[in-house]
């Protein structure tokens, strides 16, 4: 089954992993797993649905209640 990842704030599916700098390098902290939405820019954990339908609707719904 494919999981489909989304912004817990506006349920975008345009997200991608937080970079921690940390001295020289960059990295991804994978015991954090702190995401960025591209739409809203906040930072959260992923949602996961089961289909795009799911996500899309959730979206539909949390534009609602910000409108």
């Amino acid at each position: 089954m494919v999981e489909v990842a989304a912004c817990t704030f506006c349920g975008s599916s345009r997200i991608y992993p937080k970079i921690w700098v940390q001295g020289f390098l960059a990295t991804v902290d994978g015991e954090r797993e702190v995401y960025v939405c591209k739409d809203c820019g906040k930072e959260g954990l992923l949602l996961l649905f089961s289909t795009e339908e799911e996500r899309r609707r959730f979206e539909a719904e949390c534009r609602k209640g910000t409108s």
